[in-house]
């Protein structure tokens, strides 16, 4: 009798231990999905410049629509203060500065105005 009632003492520890490890993992995630980021970055929508339209989506895809037509379609994700894209389906790979102030996104040594 001993012996059962000191297996379910130690079944009922290891439960708590489960559910206290799995609460701390838990608290430890981020809100806000996967990505580590924001729902709704400033950089999404459409932004003009000498160049042509370049629109970040938010579902992390983005075109750039050149004056003389080209599209080039690209990946994209934010860490501080800089952007990678990738394009598809090259999977060419450049991280750069950005910053945006109001309507203005500065990117590529390029300023672009939100559309």
């Amino acid at each position: 009798m001993k012996n059962t009632k000191m297996k379910a003492m130690v079944r009922i520890a290891g439960l708590i231990a489960l559910v206290a490890v799995i609460g701390f993992s838990m608290a430890a995630c981020k809100d806000g999905g996967d990505d580590g980021g924001e729902k709704n970055p400033p950089i999404v929508g459409s932004w003009g410049s000498v160049v042509g339209v370049f629109t970040f989506n938010n579902d992390g895809t983005a075109t750039m629509v050149a004056h003389d037509s080209t599209i080039i379609n690209y990946t994209w994700s934010i860490s501080g203060n800089e952007i990678t894209t990738i394009t598809v389906p090259a999977g060419f790979s450049e991280t750069r500065e950005f910053s945006i102030s109001g309507n203005i996104l500065t990117y590529k040594s390029t300023t672009w105005t939100r559309q």
